[in-house]
């Protein structure tokens, strides 16, 4: 069996599973969307139906099953973005992206060049971004007027609401559709595979925590505006900050060093992958070509290869 349809299996199945146990839990942001179980539902019962078509001969056509993935991949940023379900939007959103990569296959180098192209855009502006946030928590932790703070952390929640998880989830997901598509993969380069977990690791760090302290100064900093308090009484609100986005800015830049210089080869699924994993060595002698006659001659023996002398 191909490793791609065994990884393509996985996926979906995990997708499958996720969805189902996403309609039987509430959400962990509480949402009164009433369709929420609904795309969950149907974004199941298409990854099932994917899943089936890997055991189909012959196979369904490709622009159908292409099809089948870009909706499951639609009802995955409408799950995470207009609905604002965070577990679809660490969970299934990358793996309808890692889905739709598995049916594209390997893309033309035109298509592939424009997805690097998009790559690379959408880092930039999320490291760009993670610059500004910490320009902006930093000025407003070094500001004496508190209301001066809370302008810095208003736009600093602006912007964390806003472009922040665009950016964040856009740059993560098109690396994973860059490196599922072309030579590299996921897992076979170990520069791929870290890269990825760095990646993942801005963006829930970001979700998780950075954005309810970011709430959180916000308010603080509101309250000593109308109760003509002072920057001092936020406590240790601003050191979090600080240290919050300037930990999501570390991240995003050491994957971007990855990306330049590709250290430490490969791992152990991708020396699999290329046939190269404990191979034997040739024993052989190596042999010398006359060039006048083009007989093979072995190599010299050595004094213990040698006939014994006939004993007296």
């Amino acid at each position: 069996m191909p490793s791609t349809t065994r990884t393509l299996r996985l996926l979906t199945a995990s997708y499958a599973v996720i969805s189902v146990l996403a309609m039987l839990l509430p959400p962990v942001i509480p949402t009164t969307d009433p369709g929420r179980v609904v795309y969950w539902a149907v974004g199941a019962v298409i990854c099932l139906a994917i899943l089936a078509s890997t055991w189909r001969r012959p196979p369904l056509p490709r622009p159908l099953l292409l099809g089948a993935g870009w909706l499951v991949l639609v009802l995955a940023v409408h799950l995470s973005f207009l609905v604002a379900d965070l577990l679809a939007a660490l969970t299934t959103l990358p793996l309808s992206v890692a889905v739709l990569s598995l049916l594209a296959g390997q893309v033309t180098p035109g298509t592939r060049k424009a997805l690097l192209t998009l790559h690379v855009a959408l880092s930039g502006i999320f490291l760009g971004v993670a610059v500004v946030m910490v320009t902006l928590a930093v000025l407003a932790a070094g500001a004496e007027d508190v209301a001066v703070a809370h302008s810095h952390y208003a736009l600093l929640e602006s912007f964390d609401l806003t472009i922040l998880p665009w950016f964040s989830l856009s740059s993560t997901l098109s690396g994973l559709a860059v490196s599922l598509t072309g030579k590299w993969g996921r897992v076979k380069h170990y520069w791929v595979l870290v890269k990825f977990i760095l990646a993942v690791l801005a963006v829930a760090s970001g979700l998780a925590f950075v954005q309810g302290w970011v709430v959180t100064a916000t308010e603080s900093s509101a309250q000593l505006v109308a109760t003509a308090g002072r920057s001092a009484e936020l406590g240790t609100d601003p050191s979090w900050l600080i240290s919050g986005f300037g930990f999501g800015g570390v991240l995003v830049l050491a994957a971007a060093v990855l990306s330049v210089y590709k250290p430490w080869g490969r791992t152990w699924f991708g020396r699999r992958a290329a046939g190269t994993r404990t191979r034997r060595p040739d024993t052989a002698r190596p042999v010398t070509v006359s060039p006048t006659c083009g007989q093979a001659l072995q190599e010299r023996p050595g004094p213990s290869d040698r006939d014994p002398e006939p004993t007296q």
